[in-house]
């Protein structure tokens, strides 16, 4: 009995590790859309807008249409097209995807972790602790790997292994990763911003594949 009892244990932990080995793949593999999904986005405004510019001066030709409807659903190929990845529009959203998970992560870990009960946290230590240590873990799988303060309202977090980027490799890699670490930076101005706190935020790839966030309470 005692034998049935193990062996049923151990298949049980066997199978809640290969679920959560999915869920963590199936989130990484979601975040890693990210990038790809707002260049795509951004391809076919720009496609939408200029057909609509040449249709409106008479201009336009059968084409524009199948253009404009050509989606390329999963590919990366947009990745190679350097002024679309330095767009502006790609980096406000993928801040704003950050900047919404960001507020919710924080609403919900504060629900979990007050019993139930919905509340603000005051100090920004404790939020920037929170920060390193529970949403990081949430979304990437680790925690960072440093906190650094002045106490005067400037903090700098240090991910030594960013887990989106630290895979990257190539002349492109500064580039692409750019438009993660925007999402990653909405993350934590998402956070800030539920707890009634704004900040600026910035992103630094170093040389060692290390990212330093500096984040200056305003």
């Amino acid at each position: 009995m005692s034998n049935q009892l193990h062996q049923t244990v151990v298949e049980t932990d066997v199978d809640n590790d290969f679920e959560k080995q999915i869920n963590v793949s199936c989130l990484e593999y979601l975040l890693m859309e990210l990038g790809p999904l707002a260049l795509r986005i951004t391809d076919k405004l720009e496609k939408y807008s200029s057909s609509s510019t040449r249709e409106s001066n008479g201009s336009g030709n059968g084409n524009d249409n199948k253009q404009v409807d050509d989606f390329h659903y999963g590919g990366v190929e947009l990745f190679q097209n350097e002024s679309l990845v330095s767009n502006e529009i790609n980096n406000q959203m993928l801040d704003n995807f950050g900047f919404q998970i960001g507020k919710i992560l924080i609403e919900q870990l504060i629900f979990l972790k007050n019993d139930g009960i919905s509340t603000k946290m005051d100090e920004i230590l404790d939020i920037m602790k929170i920060i390193a240590r529970d949403v990081w873990k949430m979304i990437y799988q680790k925690q960072i790997d440093n906190l650094r303060t002045n106490h005067r309202g400037t903090f700098v977090l240090i991910d030594n292994s960013h887990r989106l980027i630290s895979s990257m490799y190539g002349p492109d890699k500064h580039r692409i990763s750019g438009l993660y670490l925007n999402f990653s930076c909405g993350v934590i101005k998402g956070v800030l911003n539920q707890s009634a706190f704004k900040a600026n935020v910035e992103a630094d790839l170093k040389s060692d594949g290390s990212v330093h966030y500096t984040i200056v309470v305003i």
